[in-house]
């Protein structure tokens, strides 16, 4: 069952795929038979730093954030797209706080045409965690990034961000190295063409599949 973790900036949520991000102290609540609680890191907050701006990228190194999400999509124009992928490796290599903060990289979408030189420059480093796979439509989406990760220990974000993302969201939580699901309503809601409420009702159909 997918878990509600917490909401980013109201336009994101994230749902883990296992309870490996929940802290054994973070709730006295019992655990469900067959489940465990480790350790792990927490995703309460998730900072995105673009990675075409130096100054922000020196902010990151000062954020207490659990999860440092180093941005080559759409924080960065096109034409500045090589620039943030130099810049990618410094700004892994000089974050002080790896180990205590999750580092990732949010790549360009599968099919853009970017992903693959997006994924040359994160996979580099060895401090790289986690991979941040925008407007997943598809189990086959992930498979591309899976098996340019192969066997280190990278784990997979899966960003639901078009009808067709929600449609095939089982399968694509259930694809190779994926440990959670992003939900991006603002952008479902305009690839939809849905108009926002104050109640957010026209959204509980998408978060709840």
């Amino acid at each position: 069952m997918l878990r509600l973790l917490s909401p980013l900036a109201r336009r994101h949520t994230l749902f883990p795929l296992t309870t490996r991000h929940l802290h054994a102290t973070a709730s006295k609540a019992p655990v469900p038979s067959g489940l465990t609680l480790d350790n792990e890191r927490l995703r309460r907050a998730v900072f995105y730093v673009p990675l075409s701006d130096t100054r922000k990228i020196q902010k990151s190194y000062t954020s207490p954030a659990d999860c440092i999400m180093y941005d080559l999509e759409d924080g960065v124009s096109l034409n500045r797209k090589d620039q943030a992928r130099s810049n990618l490796q410094a700004a892994l290599a000089d974050n002080p706080h790896v180990g205590r903060s999750e580092m990732g990289v949010r790549i360009n979408a599968v099919g853009s045409g970017l992903e693959h030189r997006d994924l040359d420059a994160a996979l580099s480093s060895a401090r790289l965690q986690v991979v941040l796979v925008p407007k997943v439509e598809r189990a086959e989406d992930v498979h591309v990034v899976a098996e340019r990760i192969g066997s280190r220990d990278i784990k997979i974000i899966a960003g639901i961000e078009t009808a067709l993302g929600v449609l095939n969201v089982r399968e694509i939580a259930q694809a190779p190295l994926v440990d959670a699901l992003l939900f991006a309503a603002e952008d479902y809601c305009a690839d939809t063409g849905i108009i926002r409420t104050a109640s957010r009702r026209e959204l509980y159909y998408a978060r709840a599949s």
